[in-house]
């Protein structure tokens, strides 16, 4: 089923590579253009935006770690400033550590923590910098993560 998205902007958070980069083509192949959101890995990035150009997109990349307040500010102020506003928020940033629940840090279970869950349901919900253009009618969507934490069922397997 497809659904037409054109005239429509889409910014999905984590979207050079996995889940993210999946849903970024699927909404370009619907119509949509697209800011694909990455915190390390540009190449990936412009992977994807080359692809849905070369399928007669509209794509960008624009960096930032979504566990910062500040850099989720200028991830909106720069993909509305290119894009002339947003009309889908798809927050799919995740990471995990893998490695047994007995090694992990306070600075491990923070930098999951504040990517997965506070980057996700906080600073994207609220990300719209005051007299951002956001049109009325954006969606925002948040994917779960049930392998956030994967490395704490590691433990026991061990």
């Amino acid at each position: 089923m497809s659904l037409s998205l054109d005239g429509k902007t889409a910014l999905i958070t984590g979207g050079s590579r996995g889940i993210g980069r999946a849903i970024a083509e699927r909404l370009a192949a619907d119509g949509a253009a697209i800011v694909i959101n990455y915190a390390r890995s540009e190449q990936l990035a412009q992977e994807v935006v080359k692809a849905i150009s070369a399928k007669g997109g509209k794509a960008i990349g624009i960096q930032a770690d979504v566990s910062k307040p500040a850099e989720v500010r200028r991830l909106f102020s720069e993909a509305e400033e290119a894009m002339g506003g947003l009309d889908i928020v798809v927050a799919n940033a995740g990471v995990h550590i893998e490695k047994p629940l007995i090694e992990n840090t306070e600075a491990d279970y923070d930098y999951i923590f504040d990517t997965n869950t506070r980057g996700g349901l906080f600073h994207i919900a609220r990300g719209r910098p005051p007299g951002a253009r956001r049109r009325p009618h954006c969606r925002r969507f948040h994917r779960r993560y049930e392998n956030a934490f994967r490395q704490h069922v590691a433990l026991s397997r061990q």
